[in-house]
Protein backbone atom coordinates (compact mmCIF):
# COMPACT_ATOMS: atom_id res chain seq x y z
CA UNK A 1 0.00 0.00 0.00
CA UNK A 2 0.99 3.43 -0.43
CA UNK A 3 1.36 6.26 2.35
CA UNK A 4 0.14 9.96 2.03
CA UNK A 5 1.48 12.79 3.69
CA UNK A 6 -1.07 15.35 2.62
CA UNK A 7 -4.47 15.50 0.43
CA UNK A 8 -2.75 17.27 -2.78
CA UNK A 9 0.29 14.71 -2.48
CA UNK A 10 -2.29 12.31 -2.20
CA UNK A 11 -3.89 13.38 -5.04
CA UNK A 12 -1.37 13.87 -7.39
CA UNK A 13 -0.06 10.28 -6.53
CA UNK A 14 -3.64 9.17 -7.23
CA UNK A 15 -3.81 10.50 -10.80
CA UNK A 16 -0.42 9.55 -11.48
CA UNK A 17 -1.46 5.98 -10.45
CA UNK A 18 -4.58 6.04 -12.98
CA UNK A 19 -2.68 7.91 -15.84
CA UNK A 20 -0.16 3.91 -15.47
CA UNK A 21 -3.40 1.92 -16.85
CA UNK A 22 -5.42 1.87 -19.88
CA UNK A 23 -8.62 2.22 -18.13
CA UNK A 24 -7.95 5.41 -17.08
CA UNK A 25 -7.30 7.17 -20.48
CA UNK A 26 -10.24 5.27 -21.43
CA UNK A 27 -12.77 6.66 -18.88
CA UNK A 28 -11.02 10.02 -17.37
CA UNK A 29 -8.95 10.05 -14.14
CA UNK A 30 -10.74 13.08 -12.78
CA UNK A 31 -14.04 10.93 -11.00
CA UNK A 32 -11.39 8.74 -9.19
CA UNK A 33 -8.98 11.16 -8.35
CA UNK A 34 -11.61 13.31 -6.37
CA UNK A 35 -12.21 9.96 -4.43
CA UNK A 36 -9.54 8.22 -3.95
CA UNK A 37 -7.48 11.19 -3.25
CA UNK A 38 -9.28 12.20 -0.85
CA UNK A 39 -9.72 9.10 1.31
CA UNK A 40 -5.39 8.75 1.01
CA UNK A 41 -5.87 12.24 2.29
CA UNK A 42 -8.62 11.16 4.66
CA UNK A 43 -5.78 9.71 6.95
CA UNK A 44 -6.52 6.34 5.35
CA UNK A 45 -3.80 6.17 2.47
CA UNK A 46 -2.27 2.90 3.46
CA UNK A 47 -5.40 1.47 3.82
CA UNK A 48 -6.30 2.50 -0.34
CA UNK A 49 -5.19 0.15 -3.33
CA UNK A 50 -5.11 1.56 -6.72
CA UNK A 51 -5.24 -0.27 -9.63
CA UNK A 52 -1.86 -0.64 -10.61
CA UNK A 53 -1.02 -2.30 -7.13
CA UNK A 54 -0.47 -5.93 -7.44
CA UNK A 55 -2.64 -6.19 -4.21
CA UNK A 56 -5.67 -4.34 -5.83
CA UNK A 57 -5.32 -7.71 -8.20
CA UNK A 58 -4.66 -9.88 -5.27
CA UNK A 59 -8.27 -8.46 -3.66
CA UNK A 60 -10.03 -8.66 -7.20
CA UNK A 61 -9.03 -12.74 -7.24
CA UNK A 62 -10.56 -12.94 -3.71
CA UNK A 63 -13.81 -12.77 -4.93
CA UNK A 64 -15.94 -16.28 -5.05
CA UNK A 65 -17.29 -15.44 -8.42
CA UNK A 66 -15.52 -13.69 -11.28
CA UNK A 67 -19.29 -12.32 -12.65
CA UNK A 68 -18.93 -10.39 -9.15
CA UNK A 69 -15.36 -9.24 -9.11
CA UNK A 70 -15.66 -5.85 -10.68
CA UNK A 71 -12.27 -3.67 -11.27
CA UNK A 72 -13.14 0.27 -9.21
CA UNK A 73 -11.42 2.89 -9.18
CA UNK A 74 -9.62 1.90 -6.04
CA UNK A 75 -10.13 -0.11 -3.08
CA UNK A 76 -10.41 0.95 0.64
CA UNK A 77 -9.51 -2.06 3.36
CA UNK A 78 -11.33 -0.45 6.90
CA UNK A 79 -9.35 -2.08 9.82
CA UNK A 80 -11.97 -0.36 12.65
CA UNK A 81 -15.18 1.40 12.76
CA UNK A 82 -14.10 4.34 13.14
CA UNK A 83 -11.84 3.70 9.48
CA UNK A 84 -15.28 2.87 8.47
CA UNK A 85 -16.75 6.39 10.04
CA UNK A 86 -14.26 8.12 8.08
CA UNK A 87 -14.60 6.36 4.65
CA UNK A 88 -18.36 6.82 4.74
CA UNK A 89 -18.26 10.75 5.53
CA UNK A 90 -15.41 11.20 3.11
CA UNK A 91 -17.42 9.48 -0.14
CA UNK A 92 -20.77 11.20 1.14
CA UNK A 93 -19.25 14.50 0.80
CA UNK A 94 -18.03 13.88 -2.79
CA UNK A 95 -20.97 11.85 -3.67
CA UNK A 96 -18.63 9.01 -4.78
CA UNK A 97 -20.34 6.01 -5.52
CA UNK A 98 -19.23 2.69 -3.37
CA UNK A 99 -19.82 -0.80 -3.42
CA UNK A 100 -19.29 -2.79 -0.16
CA UNK A 101 -17.42 -6.67 -0.02
CA UNK A 102 -17.68 -8.58 3.68
CA UNK A 103 -16.45 -11.41 2.46
CA UNK A 104 -16.96 -11.97 -1.10
CA UNK A 105 -19.05 -14.41 -1.85
CA UNK A 106 -21.83 -12.66 -3.85
CA UNK A 107 -22.53 -13.81 -7.25
CA UNK A 108 -23.46 -11.45 -9.83
CA UNK A 109 -22.07 -7.63 -10.46
CA UNK A 110 -22.65 -5.07 -8.16
CA UNK A 111 -23.80 -7.49 -5.15
CA UNK A 112 -20.53 -6.86 -3.32
CA UNK A 113 -17.91 -4.51 -5.41
CA UNK A 114 -18.76 -1.44 -7.65
CA UNK A 115 -16.86 -0.25 -11.13
CA UNK A 116 -17.04 3.44 -11.73
CA UNK A 117 -16.57 4.12 -7.65
CA UNK A 118 -14.67 2.75 -4.44
CA UNK A 119 -15.39 -1.03 -3.26
CA UNK A 120 -15.07 -0.93 0.51
CA UNK A 121 -13.64 -4.35 1.15
CA UNK A 122 -13.34 -5.31 5.02
CA UNK A 123 -10.95 -8.11 4.30
CA UNK A 124 -8.80 -6.56 7.32
CA UNK A 125 -12.33 -6.74 9.48
CA UNK A 126 -11.83 -10.24 10.51
CA UNK A 127 -12.37 -12.18 13.39
CA UNK A 128 -14.13 -13.62 15.96
CA UNK A 129 -14.49 -13.71 19.66
CA UNK A 130 -16.34 -15.85 22.18
CA UNK A 131 -17.73 -14.60 25.75
CA UNK A 132 -18.55 -17.33 27.76
CA UNK A 133 -20.32 -15.62 30.67
CA UNK A 134 -22.55 -14.19 28.09
CA UNK A 135 -22.71 -16.64 25.57
CA UNK A 136 -22.44 -13.82 22.61
CA UNK A 137 -20.36 -14.29 20.15
CA UNK A 138 -18.54 -11.55 18.23
CA UNK A 139 -17.87 -11.35 14.92
CA UNK A 140 -16.60 -8.69 12.30
CA UNK A 141 -18.12 -9.12 9.19
CA UNK A 142 -15.05 -9.62 6.37
CA UNK A 143 -14.44 -13.32 6.82
CA UNK A 144 -15.71 -16.36 6.06
CA UNK A 145 -17.59 -18.76 8.17
CA UNK A 146 -15.11 -21.19 8.00
CA UNK A 147 -12.65 -19.03 10.26
CA UNK A 148 -15.86 -18.73 12.47
CA UNK A 149 -16.76 -22.17 12.98
CA UNK A 150 -13.04 -23.14 13.75
CA UNK A 151 -12.45 -20.48 16.44
CA UNK A 152 -16.13 -21.39 18.20
CA UNK A 153 -15.64 -25.27 17.85
CA UNK A 154 -12.89 -25.80 20.69
CA UNK A 155 -15.63 -24.27 23.24
CA UNK A 156 -18.47 -26.42 22.19
CA UNK A 157 -20.69 -24.30 20.19
CA UNK A 158 -21.42 -22.63 17.35
CA UNK A 159 -23.47 -20.31 15.56
CA UNK A 160 -26.22 -19.76 13.12
CA UNK A 161 -23.81 -18.92 9.73
CA UNK A 162 -23.47 -20.47 6.37
CA UNK A 163 -23.86 -24.11 5.15
CA UNK A 164 -20.59 -23.46 3.03
CA UNK A 165 -17.26 -22.35 4.68
CA UNK A 166 -16.41 -20.02 1.86
CA UNK A 167 -19.69 -18.09 2.30
CA UNK A 168 -18.84 -14.45 4.25
CA UNK A 169 -20.40 -13.08 7.27
CA UNK A 170 -21.83 -9.69 6.58
CA UNK A 171 -23.38 -10.07 3.75
CA UNK A 172 -25.21 -14.26 5.07
CA UNK A 173 -26.22 -12.05 8.17
CA UNK A 174 -27.42 -8.76 7.13
CA UNK A 175 -29.45 -10.36 4.05
CA UNK A 176 -31.00 -13.00 6.28
CA UNK A 177 -29.16 -15.69 6.53
CA UNK A 178 -30.09 -19.35 5.74
CA UNK A 179 -28.19 -22.06 7.88
CA UNK A 180 -28.50 -25.68 9.16
CA UNK A 181 -30.00 -24.17 12.31
CA UNK A 182 -32.53 -22.74 10.64
CA UNK A 183 -35.97 -24.99 11.62
CA UNK A 184 -34.42 -24.96 15.32
CA UNK A 185 -33.43 -21.45 15.40
CA UNK A 186 -34.97 -19.19 12.57
CA UNK A 187 -33.01 -17.01 9.95
CA UNK A 188 -29.21 -16.52 11.13
CA UNK A 189 -30.44 -12.66 11.27
CA UNK A 190 -32.50 -13.86 14.33
CA UNK A 191 -29.73 -15.06 16.48
CA UNK A 192 -27.97 -11.40 16.40
CA UNK A 193 -28.87 -9.60 19.30
CA UNK A 194 -26.80 -6.18 18.55
CA UNK A 195 -25.45 -4.60 15.42
CA UNK A 196 -22.60 -2.06 15.94
CA UNK A 197 -22.95 0.09 12.41
CA UNK A 198 -21.92 3.10 11.02
CA UNK A 199 -24.85 5.47 9.47
CA UNK A 200 -24.61 7.55 6.61
CA UNK A 201 -23.22 10.48 8.43
CA UNK A 202 -20.25 8.40 9.85
CA UNK A 203 -21.97 7.77 13.56
CA UNK A 204 -21.26 4.67 15.21
CA UNK A 205 -24.18 3.02 16.72
CA UNK A 206 -25.21 -0.06 18.29
CA UNK A 207 -28.89 -1.47 17.59
CA UNK A 208 -30.56 -4.06 19.54
CA UNK A 209 -33.59 -4.70 21.72
CA UNK A 210 -32.86 -1.50 23.99
CA UNK A 211 -31.04 0.83 21.60
CA UNK A 212 -32.39 1.66 17.81
CA UNK A 213 -34.34 -1.03 18.41
CA UNK A 214 -36.40 -0.06 14.79
CA UNK A 215 -32.85 0.22 13.08
CA UNK A 216 -31.88 -3.71 14.91
CA UNK A 217 -34.89 -4.61 13.43
CA UNK A 218 -34.48 -3.29 9.57
CA UNK A 219 -31.05 -4.37 9.59
CA UNK A 220 -32.66 -8.19 9.66
CA UNK A 221 -32.76 -8.40 5.83
CA UNK A 222 -31.98 -4.93 4.88
CA UNK A 223 -28.26 -5.55 3.46
CA UNK A 224 -26.14 -2.72 3.47
CA UNK A 225 -29.07 -0.60 2.88
CA UNK A 226 -29.31 1.25 5.99
CA UNK A 227 -25.55 1.97 7.08
CA UNK A 228 -22.38 -0.82 7.39
CA UNK A 229 -22.34 -2.92 9.93
CA UNK A 230 -18.81 -3.04 11.31
CA UNK A 231 -19.85 -6.30 14.33
CA UNK A 232 -22.26 -8.72 14.89
CA UNK A 233 -23.09 -9.83 18.01
CA UNK A 234 -24.66 -13.43 18.30
CA UNK A 235 -26.55 -15.70 20.56
CA UNK A 236 -24.90 -19.21 20.53
CA UNK A 237 -25.66 -22.77 20.21
CA UNK A 238 -24.37 -25.66 22.00
CA UNK A 239 -23.88 -28.82 20.92
CA UNK A 240 -25.24 -31.72 22.79
CA UNK A 241 -21.38 -32.87 23.89
CA UNK A 242 -18.90 -29.74 24.02
CA UNK A 243 -16.31 -31.98 23.31
CA UNK A 244 -17.56 -33.16 20.46
CA UNK A 245 -18.62 -30.40 18.37
CA UNK A 246 -19.87 -32.59 15.29
CA UNK A 247 -22.75 -32.42 12.85
CA UNK A 248 -23.91 -35.39 10.58
CA UNK A 249 -23.87 -34.94 6.36
CA UNK A 250 -24.59 -36.40 3.89
CA UNK A 251 -24.07 -35.85 0.21
CA UNK A 252 -26.15 -37.62 -2.87
CA UNK A 253 -26.01 -37.77 -6.43
CA UNK A 254 -29.40 -38.52 -8.10
CA UNK A 255 -29.49 -39.36 -11.73
CA UNK A 256 -31.15 -36.24 -13.07
CA UNK A 257 -33.97 -37.54 -14.94
CA UNK A 258 -35.69 -38.69 -11.78
CA UNK A 259 -35.84 -34.64 -11.03
CA UNK A 260 -39.51 -34.90 -10.71
CA UNK A 261 -39.51 -37.45 -7.59
CA UNK A 262 -36.77 -35.88 -5.88
CA UNK A 263 -38.54 -32.57 -5.26
CA UNK A 264 -41.55 -34.32 -4.44
CA UNK A 265 -39.13 -35.84 -1.67
CA UNK A 266 -38.24 -32.30 -1.29
CA UNK A 267 -41.35 -30.94 -0.64
CA UNK A 268 -42.86 -33.96 1.75
CA UNK A 269 -39.60 -33.16 3.81
CA UNK A 270 -40.27 -29.19 3.74
CA UNK A 271 -43.56 -29.45 4.88
CA UNK A 272 -42.79 -32.22 7.32
CA UNK A 273 -39.79 -29.87 9.14
CA UNK A 274 -41.43 -29.28 12.55
CA UNK A 275 -41.31 -32.67 12.81
CA UNK A 276 -37.50 -32.83 13.19
CA UNK A 277 -36.14 -29.33 13.38
CA UNK A 278 -32.82 -30.49 13.36
CA UNK A 279 -32.50 -32.49 9.94
CA UNK A 280 -32.33 -29.99 7.14
CA UNK A 281 -31.76 -30.48 3.17
CA UNK A 282 -30.57 -28.84 0.39
CA UNK A 283 -31.02 -29.32 -3.35
CA UNK A 284 -28.42 -28.80 -6.22
CA UNK A 285 -30.10 -28.93 -9.34
CA UNK A 286 -28.55 -27.21 -12.51
CA UNK A 287 -25.81 -27.12 -15.13
CA UNK A 288 -22.24 -27.95 -14.47
CA UNK A 289 -20.04 -28.42 -17.54
CA UNK A 290 -17.06 -29.15 -15.48
CA UNK A 291 -18.97 -31.94 -14.52
CA UNK A 292 -20.62 -33.41 -18.11
CA UNK A 293 -23.70 -31.46 -17.82
CA UNK A 294 -27.06 -31.80 -15.52
CA UNK A 295 -26.71 -32.80 -12.01
CA UNK A 296 -28.72 -33.14 -9.42
CA UNK A 297 -27.15 -33.23 -5.80
CA UNK A 298 -28.99 -33.34 -2.12
CA UNK A 299 -26.97 -32.10 1.15
CA UNK A 300 -28.33 -33.62 4.36
CA UNK A 301 -27.59 -32.28 7.21
CA UNK A 302 -28.45 -33.32 11.16
CA UNK A 303 -27.41 -30.77 13.54
CA UNK A 304 -27.36 -32.96 16.62
CA UNK A 305 -24.86 -35.58 15.13
CA UNK A 306 -27.70 -37.92 14.53
CA UNK A 307 -26.64 -40.36 11.09
CA UNK A 308 -29.92 -41.40 8.90
CA UNK A 309 -32.15 -39.83 10.91
CA UNK A 310 -35.93 -40.83 10.03
CA UNK A 311 -36.98 -37.55 8.65
CA UNK A 312 -34.57 -37.67 5.59
CA UNK A 313 -35.98 -41.41 4.95
CA UNK A 314 -37.96 -40.39 2.02
CA UNK A 315 -35.18 -38.99 -0.03
CA UNK A 316 -33.63 -42.50 -0.01
CA UNK A 317 -35.80 -44.21 -1.97
CA UNK A 318 -36.84 -41.09 -4.66
CA UNK A 319 -34.89 -42.08 -7.39
CA UNK A 320 -31.50 -43.36 -8.90
CA UNK A 321 -28.77 -42.68 -6.12
CA UNK A 322 -25.46 -42.24 -8.36
CA UNK A 323 -23.11 -41.92 -5.71
CA UNK A 324 -23.41 -41.53 -1.53
CA UNK A 325 -21.15 -39.81 1.21
CA UNK A 326 -21.52 -39.67 4.54
CA UNK A 327 -20.44 -38.76 7.80
CA UNK A 328 -20.31 -37.93 11.04
CA UNK A 329 -17.52 -35.03 11.97
CA UNK A 330 -16.84 -31.47 13.62
CA UNK A 331 -18.89 -28.62 12.12
CA UNK A 332 -15.63 -26.70 10.66
CA UNK A 333 -14.88 -30.24 8.79
CA UNK A 334 -18.28 -30.56 7.05
CA UNK A 335 -18.29 -26.70 5.90
CA UNK A 336 -15.51 -27.17 4.65
CA UNK A 337 -16.41 -30.39 2.36
CA UNK A 338 -19.44 -27.91 1.10
CA UNK A 339 -16.77 -25.18 -0.45
CA UNK A 340 -17.04 -25.74 -4.33
CA UNK A 341 -13.62 -26.23 -5.64
CA UNK A 342 -12.19 -24.16 -8.89
CA UNK A 343 -13.56 -26.37 -11.25
CA UNK A 344 -17.21 -26.63 -10.21
CA UNK A 345 -17.65 -23.02 -9.09
CA UNK A 346 -21.89 -22.45 -10.22
CA UNK A 347 -21.15 -18.74 -9.78
CA UNK A 348 -19.04 -18.17 -12.78
CA UNK A 349 -21.72 -17.88 -15.82
CA UNK A 350 -19.87 -16.84 -19.09
CA UNK A 351 -18.82 -12.95 -19.47
CA UNK A 352 -21.30 -11.51 -22.51
CA UNK A 353 -19.61 -7.52 -22.16
CA UNK A 354 -18.60 -8.24 -25.56
CA UNK A 355 -21.61 -9.03 -27.13
CA UNK A 356 -22.95 -6.18 -25.82
CA UNK A 357 -23.96 -2.62 -27.69
CA UNK A 358 -21.25 -0.30 -28.01
CA UNK A 359 -23.37 2.38 -28.93
CA UNK A 360 -26.75 1.93 -27.11
CA UNK A 361 -30.01 3.54 -28.89
CA UNK A 362 -31.97 6.12 -26.47
CA UNK A 363 -34.98 4.62 -28.01
CA UNK A 364 -35.34 0.95 -28.87
CA UNK A 365 -38.96 -0.88 -29.95
CA UNK A 366 -40.16 -4.42 -28.52
CA UNK A 367 -42.92 -6.66 -31.43
CA UNK A 368 -45.03 -8.47 -29.03
CA UNK A 369 -48.06 -10.50 -30.71
CA UNK A 370 -50.50 -13.54 -29.76
CA UNK A 371 -47.92 -16.04 -30.25
CA UNK A 372 -45.12 -14.58 -28.07
CA UNK A 373 -43.11 -16.46 -25.95
CA UNK A 374 -42.67 -13.49 -23.40
CA UNK A 375 -44.86 -12.59 -20.46
CA UNK A 376 -45.48 -10.00 -18.36
CA UNK A 377 -44.92 -9.90 -14.39
CA UNK A 378 -45.35 -6.78 -12.49
CA UNK A 379 -44.76 -4.23 -15.27
CA UNK A 380 -41.62 -6.74 -16.99
CA UNK A 381 -41.97 -8.26 -19.79
CA UNK A 382 -39.90 -11.32 -19.09
CA UNK A 383 -38.53 -14.23 -21.93
CA UNK A 384 -39.92 -17.50 -21.67
CA UNK A 385 -36.43 -18.99 -19.48
CA UNK A 386 -35.84 -16.10 -17.56
CA UNK A 387 -33.05 -17.74 -15.53
CA UNK A 388 -30.36 -19.58 -18.14
CA UNK A 389 -26.94 -18.62 -17.28
CA UNK A 390 -23.98 -19.22 -19.86
CA UNK A 391 -20.90 -20.98 -18.60
CA UNK A 392 -19.13 -21.12 -21.98
CA UNK A 393 -18.96 -19.57 -25.46
CA UNK A 394 -20.81 -22.57 -26.39
CA UNK A 395 -24.01 -22.42 -24.30
CA UNK A 396 -24.62 -19.19 -24.88
CA UNK A 397 -24.48 -20.13 -28.93
CA UNK A 398 -26.87 -22.94 -28.48
CA UNK A 399 -28.98 -20.21 -26.94
CA UNK A 400 -29.26 -18.09 -29.54
CA UNK A 401 -29.30 -20.69 -32.32
CA UNK A 402 -32.05 -22.05 -30.20
CA UNK A 403 -33.88 -18.05 -30.54
CA UNK A 404 -33.44 -17.69 -34.23
CA UNK A 405 -34.90 -20.67 -34.62
CA UNK A 406 -38.51 -19.99 -34.84
CA UNK A 407 -39.01 -24.19 -35.13
CA UNK A 408 -37.23 -24.73 -32.05
CA UNK A 409 -38.95 -26.07 -28.85
CA UNK A 410 -36.54 -24.75 -26.35
CA UNK A 411 -37.93 -21.62 -24.39
CA UNK A 412 -35.41 -18.77 -25.17
CA UNK A 413 -33.76 -16.68 -22.84
CA UNK A 414 -33.77 -13.84 -25.11
CA UNK A 415 -36.27 -10.69 -26.13
CA UNK A 416 -35.50 -9.52 -29.60
CA UNK A 417 -35.91 -5.49 -29.76
CA UNK A 418 -35.12 -3.23 -32.82
CA UNK A 419 -33.39 -0.11 -32.97
CA UNK A 420 -35.67 1.04 -36.26
CA UNK A 421 -39.21 1.87 -35.29
CA UNK A 422 -39.88 1.68 -38.85
CA UNK A 423 -38.44 -2.08 -38.90
CA UNK A 424 -40.77 -2.45 -35.85
CA UNK A 425 -43.81 -1.54 -37.52
CA UNK A 426 -43.44 -3.32 -40.10
CA UNK A 427 -42.74 -6.77 -38.09
CA UNK A 428 -46.07 -5.80 -36.04
CA UNK A 429 -48.23 -5.53 -39.04
CA UNK A 430 -46.91 -8.88 -40.38
CA UNK A 431 -47.38 -10.76 -36.92
CA UNK A 432 -51.05 -9.05 -36.90
CA UNK A 433 -51.92 -11.21 -39.57
CA UNK A 434 -50.44 -13.83 -38.67
CA UNK A 435 -51.13 -13.98 -34.51
CA UNK A 436 -52.99 -10.94 -33.18
CA UNK A 437 -52.99 -8.77 -31.53
CA UNK A 438 -49.82 -7.28 -32.40
CA UNK A 439 -48.29 -4.55 -30.11
CA UNK A 440 -45.36 -2.39 -30.46
CA UNK A 441 -43.67 -1.21 -26.63
CA UNK A 442 -41.42 1.64 -26.62
CA UNK A 443 -38.46 1.10 -24.24
CA UNK A 444 -36.12 4.01 -22.94
CA UNK A 445 -33.12 2.72 -22.38
CA UNK A 446 -31.80 5.72 -20.02
CA UNK A 447 -33.94 4.40 -17.76
CA UNK A 448 -32.22 1.01 -17.58
CA UNK A 449 -30.84 0.25 -14.31
CA UNK A 450 -26.71 -0.82 -14.41
CA UNK A 451 -26.15 -4.69 -15.71
CA UNK A 452 -28.96 -5.18 -17.90
CA UNK A 453 -27.82 -6.80 -20.53
CA UNK A 454 -28.75 -5.37 -24.08
CA UNK A 455 -26.75 -8.25 -26.93
CA UNK A 456 -26.01 -6.77 -30.08
CA UNK A 457 -27.35 -9.66 -32.86
CA UNK A 458 -24.72 -8.83 -35.52
CA UNK A 459 -22.35 -9.10 -33.25
CA UNK A 460 -23.32 -12.48 -31.94
CA UNK A 461 -24.06 -13.80 -35.37
CA UNK A 462 -19.89 -12.58 -36.30
CA UNK A 463 -18.11 -13.65 -33.07
CA UNK A 464 -20.59 -17.00 -32.47
CA UNK A 465 -20.21 -17.56 -36.54
CA UNK A 466 -23.67 -18.31 -36.71
CA UNK A 467 -25.32 -18.02 -40.14
CA UNK A 468 -28.48 -15.67 -40.37
CA UNK A 469 -28.91 -12.52 -42.92
CA UNK A 470 -31.30 -10.79 -41.21
CA UNK A 471 -29.84 -9.62 -38.11
CA UNK A 472 -29.73 -5.90 -39.13
CA UNK A 473 -31.69 -3.75 -36.54
CA UNK A 474 -31.75 -6.38 -34.03
CA UNK A 475 -30.50 -6.47 -30.51
CA UNK A 476 -31.70 -8.63 -27.66
CA UNK A 477 -32.35 -8.11 -23.87
CA UNK A 478 -31.40 -11.08 -21.37
CA UNK A 479 -34.18 -12.44 -19.46
CA UNK A 480 -36.37 -9.53 -18.85
CA UNK A 481 -37.06 -6.05 -19.77
CA UNK A 482 -37.66 -3.98 -17.06
CA UNK A 483 -40.78 -2.11 -16.33
CA UNK A 484 -39.05 1.06 -15.80
CA UNK A 485 -38.22 1.22 -19.20
CA UNK A 486 -41.39 0.36 -21.35
CA UNK A 487 -42.84 3.49 -22.60
CA UNK A 488 -46.69 3.76 -24.88
CA UNK A 489 -47.81 0.69 -26.24
CA UNK A 490 -49.35 1.06 -29.07
CA UNK A 491 -50.92 -1.34 -32.06
CA UNK A 492 -49.28 -1.72 -35.50
CA UNK A 493 -52.16 0.35 -37.49
CA UNK A 494 -50.91 3.76 -36.13
CA UNK A 495 -48.74 4.29 -38.69
CA UNK A 496 -51.05 3.03 -41.59
CA UNK A 497 -53.13 5.92 -44.21
CA UNK A 498 -56.73 5.10 -44.96
CA UNK A 499 -55.24 3.85 -48.25
CA UNK A 500 -53.20 1.30 -46.64
CA UNK A 501 -49.58 3.17 -47.36
CA UNK A 502 -47.28 3.36 -44.60
CA UNK A 503 -45.98 6.56 -43.21
CA UNK A 504 -42.12 4.98 -43.95
CA UNK A 505 -39.34 5.87 -46.69
CA UNK A 506 -40.96 3.92 -49.07
CA UNK A 507 -38.00 1.73 -50.03
CA UNK A 508 -36.68 1.19 -46.80
CA UNK A 509 -40.20 -0.37 -45.77
CA UNK A 510 -40.78 -2.83 -48.10
CA UNK A 511 -37.16 -4.10 -48.05
CA UNK A 512 -37.77 -4.78 -44.19
CA UNK A 513 -41.33 -6.44 -45.22
CA UNK A 514 -39.38 -8.65 -47.71
CA UNK A 515 -36.82 -9.43 -45.03
CA UNK A 516 -38.80 -9.94 -42.37
CA UNK A 517 -41.24 -12.37 -44.78
CA UNK A 518 -38.05 -14.00 -45.99
CA UNK A 519 -36.49 -14.67 -41.91
CA UNK A 520 -40.40 -16.43 -41.34
CA UNK A 521 -40.16 -18.15 -44.00
CA UNK A 522 -36.67 -19.32 -43.54
CA UNK A 523 -38.05 -20.42 -39.98
CA UNK A 524 -35.31 -17.84 -38.55
CA UNK A 525 -37.37 -15.73 -36.66
CA UNK A 526 -38.07 -16.02 -32.66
Amino acid sequence: MVKFGSPLLAALTVAASFYDTAVAKACGPSPAVKCCGMLSGAGLGDKVLLPNQTEYTTRLGSYWSVSAALSPWCMVLPSTAEDVSTIIKTLVSRNCTFGVKGGGHGSFALSNSVKDGVTIDFANMNGTTYDPQTEIASILPGGPWQEVYETLAPHGVTVTGGRAGSVGVGGFLTGGGNSFHAASHGMACDTVVNFEVVLADGSIVNANAEQHADLWVALKGGSGNLGLVTRFDLRVIKFPDATKPDIWGKFIAFDPADGDSVIDAMVNFTENAHLDQNTSSIMFFGHVPAAGGMVLQLGLENTKGIADPPAAAGYLTAGKILSTTSSIVPMPDLVRSENPGPTSRRSEPFALDEYGCVHRPRKLWRVTHGNSQSREDNGDLLAADDSRVFHDEAELKEAVQDHINWYSSQPSCFLSVFNDENHAVNWAAQRERRDPPAYIHEIDTARLSIGVEILDMELLMDKLEIENPHSAHELLFLHCIPSQCIGSEYGYEWRIYDDGVYDTDESAEEQNRNDDLLKMIEGLWD
